[in-house]
């Protein structure tokens, strides 16, 4: 007896179900629900009966039309997965319409593309129907764990990159990318979701799907886009680069034309930075040399040094005169002998001219610890002796190993000891001072004098603790208290408690002020604890910054150990309530002759803190101005607005209804109005217009009075000067202003090539009265011309504007 299993494992995604999603426990279960689910489009299965049923198995396509049967009971019996075939058994009746709910349509259904998903817990089968592209409403998907039903608008025109990223069938893809952003034919698909298209199939090596994209694209508008986006031109390349895909890049370059000095400038360094590969090099390099810009040819050579690829540098190299001392300045900088070595096979005789031509070379292969092409640059006599001093002034981290072939080489040039010594100290190099101390070159009032100049305060400033440590080890000169200071302005708390510890100096009475300064409430703990006989002093202003920033555990710490100066500022109250710090407002509130002024709450409800404003209602006499609900106003606060305008008296302005609309907020304005005492001012279409909120014009038109909003041509041209065609087209239908020639005028003066595409389209103007400057004559003469022509190119324009990718010319 053969077990038919459940009904019902199956699910129409639309309602001619174009996508059925079945499930099973197995293969076998879920290809029986998919059959299942088929006939029930056809006929609903549940006016089927099988009380006297024919039993038949059921092979490939045995089922025909003159003998139809409807199955309610299948059960699959095998499955050939290498060739494809599933044999079953199923028990059905014959089709009687006098008897079967019957669907839409009879037929047998196709699929151009089926998704199995086996997992622990079920199958999912994913069917699209062969008329995919006229019929299809929903694409049902697992993404990531996560289910989605997506629609096919939405699929087309947003997320093309799934389709490839997942790798659907080819024939889909191939179907679905000819007609990508034809769902409409008058519009074309949004730029980002063709951009992710091409960047997905770069990704998966998908050359073909590339061409598909850019050769089938209606009117060859996407050619036309990657001409003219650099932006776009760059992404592509380096995604290309990042992948290794020297194919794609190939054809981007050779047969699309995206070979711009600048995007092979982004592909090469993105090549350098991540895989290195020379092929994708040599092929963004054939480029940059022929560019007539020098600068562009000098910006590739620090990544082709990075690459040590003799071959590809040269190509540089030969570029022009100017290249090749820039080229040998950047080997010296990175330590690329091998390069240096090609340059002087390659230049012979002129190659010592060449190096010494690029300035102090010695200087600055020590500057960058190359310590093998500084040898070289030795052996080869390339330095110069009267600049022994100065190739010895060290860094903090210049390698000692420098510092010792420099001086193996220089040591009779040598001038100046002391300088060095004192260049040593200043730079915290703690070796190369030891080393040069070693040498036994000055006497010790010499020496003397190299310490006399507070190092000690040079090393506590620049945070050199190791300098620091060896100076009180090692040398007795007398210390200032500026140590102390130094050292917490460093921020170094080790540093700090060494000189606690160690040195009898001490610290003045900034020391603690300095240590709040750097925000280390640990460092400031630290000194009040271990530094005693000191009056701490406390800056105004310094208050006034810890407020301003929230520094509430600081402020506690001040008002707990150190005596204040002078009160707390008006202003430190005003930043504490503005910025939303109602804790330090209540410290400051306990602390005695705290100044306050009415602009306190007047700040705290221009940035929306009722709490703050509800606290200071409550336990200050200061109150508020008109400010205050005309800050909120301004902000879109409106429970701030409505909270003052119940309790407090001092009400608002017609400034505040300003505010309101001028920052779009309907809602504030609404409420403003319905309780105001005065309208709005004269300027509120104005700003309204100017500030392009469209919402607010709205309320504006339908709450204020005729006389208030009886020049709407004013708006009209600022929304055309903003390209806000919604607007326009709203005030053109409701009557209240006339689309003219001004109109026309200012949005092709601000390049809204929206807003004149829609004026020449529907034949608002007669553009041979315009007088535009030099590139709208030419757009005037195109349009005269060959209108269709012109507002086919319009459309170019308004949507190259839109994406900001440079103007386009006639």
């Amino acid at each position: 007896m053969v077990d038919y299993g459940q009904l019902n494992q199956f699910e129409y995604l639309d309602h001619t179900a174009d996508i059925m999603f079945v499930w099973g426990d197995n293969l076998g279960v879920a290809f029986e629900q998919m059959a299942l689910a088929m006939m029930n489009y056809m006929v609903e299965l549940d006016s089927v009966h099988l009380d006297q049923h024919q039993e038949d198995e059921i092979k490939e396509h045995t089922i025909n039309v003159e003998e139809f049967l409807v199955f309610k009971e299948i059960k699959v019996l095998s499955i050939d997965k290498i060739n494809f075939k599933i044999t079953a058994t199923g028990k059905g009746v014959e089709l009687d319409k006098s008897k079967h709910t019957t669907g839409t349509e009879i037929k047998a259904i196709t699929y151009s593309c089926m998704k199995i998903e086996e997992k622990p817990e079920k199958t999912d089968i994913y069917l699209l129907r062969n008329k995919l592209f006229n019929f299809v409403n929903w694409i049902h998907c697992i993404v990531l764990k996560k289910q989605y039903s997506l629609s096919w608008q939405c699929m087309i025109n947003e997320y093309p990159e799934l389709l490839i990223d997942y790798r659907f069938d080819d024939r889909y893809l191939y179907e679905y990318l000819s007609k990508f952003g034809d769902a409409n034919k008058h519009e074309q698909p949004p730029f980002d979701r063709l951009k992710n298209a091409m960047l997905a199939a770069i990704r998966q090596n998908r050359l073909d799907l590339i061409e598909t994209i850019i050769n089938k694209q209606p009117g060859l508008w996407h050619s036309e886009i990657i001409t003219f986006h650099q932006a776009y031109q760059e992404e592509l390349c380096v995604t290309a680069a990042a992948y290794e895909r020297e194919d794609i890049l190939r054809y981007l370059i050779d047969s699309v034309g995206v070979n711009s000095t600048l995007v092979m400038l982004a592909t090469l360094k993105s090549t350098v930075a991540t895989n290195r590969n020379l092929n994708i090099a040599r092929q963004c390099c054939k480029f940059i040399v022929f560019d007539e810009y020098i600068s562009n040819i000098i910006m590739a050579i620090a990544p082709v040094i990075k690459l040590n690829d003799s071959d590809i540098f040269m190509m540089l190299y030969n570029c022009s005169a100017s290249i090749k001392p820039i080229a040998i300045k950047g080997i010296l900088k990175t330590g690329t002998l091998d390069l240096l070595n090609v340059v002087k096979e390659f230049e012979k005789k002129r190659f010592s001219e060449l190096v010494m031509s690029v300035g102090d070379c010695i200087s600055t292969a020590a500057k960058y610890n190359q310590l093998e092409i500084l040898q070289y640059l030795l052996e080869n006599q390339l330095g110069k002796k009267e600049n022994a001093d100065k190739y010895l002034s060290c860094r903090s981290d210049t390698n000692f190993e420098i510092i010792q072939c420099l001086y193996d080489y220089y040591k009779d040039s040598i001038v100046s000891y002391p300088l060095l010594i004192s260049k040593a100290i200043v730079s915290g190099n703690v070796r190369v001072l030891e080393f040069l101390l070693s040498l036994g070159r000055l006497s010790d009032d010499e020496k003397s004098k190299c310490f006399a100049t507070n190092p000690m305060n040079y090393a506590a400033k620049n945070n050199h603790f190791d300098m620091l440590k060896w100076l009180h080890y090692n040398r007795s000169e007398p210390v200032t208290k500026s140590v102390m200071e130094e050292a917490i302005l460093s921020n170094n708390m080790a540093m700090v408690q060494f000189l606690v510890e160690n040195r009898t100096e001490g610290c003045t009475n900034k020391a603690i002020q300095y240590a709040l300064e750097v925000r280390n409430l640990e460092l400031a703990q630290y000194l009040f604890d271990n530094i005693s006989g000191v009056n701490w002093q406390m800056r105004n202003d310094l208050l006034e910054t810890l407020c301003y920033n929230g520094c509430l555990d600081i402020i506690r710490f001040v008002l707990e150990y150190i005596p204040l100066e002078h009160s707390f500022s008006r202003q430190a109250m005003i930043y504490s309530a503005a910025n939303g710090f109602l804790e330090i407002l209540k410290l400051i509130h306990q602390s005695p002759n705290s100044g306050s002024t009415f602009k306190t709450m007047d700040a705290a409800a221009a940035n929306g803190h009722l709490d703050i404003v509800v606290w200071l209602n409550e336990n200050r006499t200061e109150g508020c101005s008109v400010s205050a609900i005309d800050g909120a106003a301004g902000k879109g606060h409106l429970d701030v607005v409505k909270w003052l305008y119940f309790n407090r008296s001092e009400g608002f302005s017609s400034t505040g209804m300003d505010n309101a609309l001028a920052n779009g907020h309907t809602d504030v304005l609404e409420f403003l109005y319905e309780n105001r005492t005065q309208d709005c001012s004269p300027r509120s279409i104005q700003l309204a217009a100017e500030y392009g909120h469209l919402n607010v014009l709205k309320w504006l038109i339908a709450n204020q009075s005729d006389d208030d909003v009886n020049d709407l041509q004013f708006p009209l041209r600022e929304h055309a000067k903003r390209g806000d065609l919604e607007a326009i087209k709203y005030l053109y239908e409701i009557g209240r202003a006339n689309i003219d020639h001004s109109t026309l005028e200012f949005a092709t003066i601000y390049d809204r090539f929206n807003v004149v595409l829609w004026i020449l389209e529907n034949h608002f103007v007669k553009v041979d009265s315009l007088d535009f400057g030099p590139f709208n004559n030419a757009l005037l003469d195109s349009y005269r011309s060959d209108p269709n022509k012109t507002l086919l190119k319009l459309k170019k324009l308004s949507y190259c504007q839109i994406n900001n990718i440079p103007n386009i010319s006639f």
